[in-house]
């Protein structure tokens, strides 16, 4: 969404549909006219009292916003499969634009790379003879490599990948896909290094029936800045699936996925390789959890997840030397560590915390967890950990404290502590802090503290 910032009058709303675009009046000041007709050409005026900046439209349909003297504006972009409805502005107050893509003017078609160059901008290098929109299913195949340069806001609505594509910093691709049957990005075999903003969202009234990006064919996916995957449909698999291939998030480079209906996938499913350096941030959409893992998953970064379902599901090899964390868990564990071969290795300079996960066990084993680093469960609603027949050996520290339900229960599982084990009861004794059943069987070496949280 891009916002338009007004002064403190009151100024008359703008509808805008299709072609047909008219400036209002505003009370007190008084405000050119501005009419867009069939050649969409149109220039705004200037206000007496504050001056503003004067809106061109050309050929392609964009409009740019400027600056007034005493209140500064935002820039205003469109496309020519878009429309924006104004409101009404109340005293200091804005207009809100949203971008919305009308099914009847939006005609979905293919926009296949036939160009030598390089450069996506150039319309012909394109089989359309124009630079993809986001109507257009854009396909790069092997052995094109395609940029996008500084300063380039490329669409799509989506992209099918064989081939190189290079987002240069500064540069950026906002994909749609509303109402597509695939995925809105496929990696197939190829490469998408992105040092720009790649941001995937459904602008539309339609979902996407897929996932927001999915690799597969041994592809490749680099992020060295911003991907956004947000507001993608009710039913969206996955935000980002990795079926055979590579997802490195690198050093200072964020992933946010956010505000989606996941139906009955993960913000990530992970069957192949998953890196993490940067910062991943998962919140605020409905499905079986924030990640998935079949595979290897390595973190060296920071991962924050809220307000979803669940949190990670693990069934093969996790490797933490970075943070993880978890808030506000609705119906599945934080982590869950779903079969015998699952294994979590939470290294001397990793940091697992989880923080009210209401309606699960925040830890639910029954395989593998190495602690040498630190591990944090608060706010429990049913319990701390549970193991059927899964092992824990601490090194670190592991810390638990819980109101109700049982701190750590134990059945037919192993607890191996050499570290520091300190469970803090807030139940007023109705619980227990450590319950051992079924042949369970606990070596210490360490310490173990078991009290009354105040």
């Amino acid at each position: 969404m891009r916002t338009l910032l007004y002064t403190y009058f009151l100024l008359a709303s703008f509808p805008v549909i299709a072609q047909q675009f008219s400036g209002g009046i505003g009370d007190g000041f008084s405000y050119a006219e501005v009419t867009d007709g069939m050649n969409f050409n149109s220039v705004g005026g200037v206000g007496d009292g504050f001056s503003f900046g004067s809106d061109i439209s050309n050929g392609i349909f964009y409009f740019s916003g400027g600056h007034g003297d005493g209140f500064s504006y935002n820039e205003l972009l469109n496309s020519n499969s878009s429309y924006y409805v104004g409101g009404i502005g109340d005293g200091f107050s804005f207009i809100s634009l949203e971008p919305v893509i009308p099914p009847l003017l939006c005609t979905y078609v293919d926009n296949n790379w036939v160009g030598v160059n390089g450069d996506w901008s150039n319309p012909s290098n394109w089989s359309s003879g124009t630079v993809p929109d986001i109507c257009n299913n854009v396909t790069i195949d092997d052995p094109f490599v395609v940029t996008i340069n500084p300063g380039v806001d490329a669409l799509a609505r989506t992209l099918n990948l064989d081939g190189d594509l290079h987002i240069i910093n500064g540069g950026s691709l906002s994909l749609d896909g509303q109402d597509t049957l695939g995925h809105v990005v496929e990696i197939l075999g190829g490469r998408l290094y992105n040092q720009g903003l790649l941001a995937i969202e459904n602008y539309g009234s339609g979902s996407v029936s897929r996932s927001g990006i999915r690799i597969t064919s041994n592809g490749v996916l680099e992020n060295n800045n911003t991907i956004s995957i947000d507001s993608i449909g009710a039913n969206t698999s996955h935000g980002i699936q990795i079926v055979n291939g590579i997802f490195t998030n690198e050093s200072n480079s964020t992933l946010t996925i956010a505000n989606g209906i996941l139906a009955n996938g993960y913000g990530i499913r992970n069957t192949d390789s998953l890196t993490n350096n940067g910062n991943i941030s998962m919140n605020n959409f409905l499905g079986l959890g924030a990640i998935f893992n079949q595979s290897i998953f390595t973190n060296n970064g920071t991962i924050a997840i809220t307000d979803v379902r669940g949190g990670i599901l693990n069934q093969d090899s996790i490797f933490n030397y970075g943070t993880i964390s978890g808030e506000n868990i609705s119906e599945f564990p934080g982590l869950k560590n779903s079969r015998v071969d699952s294994y979590l290795s939470n290294h001397t300079s990793g940091d697992v915390e989880m923080n009210n996960v209401s309606d699960s066990y925040m830890i639910d084993n029954i395989g593998s967890i190495l602690n040498d680093g630190n591990i944090s469960l608060l706010n429990t609603s049913i319990g701390g950990i549970t193991m059927d027949g899964g092992t824990i050996s601490n090194n670190g520290t592991l810390y638990c404290e819980f109101h109700l339900g049982i701190g750590i229960f134990m059945e037919s599982s192993q607890l191996n502590n050499a570290g520091m084990l300190e469970i803090v009861d807030y139940s007023n004794g109705l619980f227990d802090g450590l319950k051992n059943t079924s042949q369970s069987s606990i070596i210490n070496s360490g310490t173990i503290h078991i009290i009354k949280g105040l």
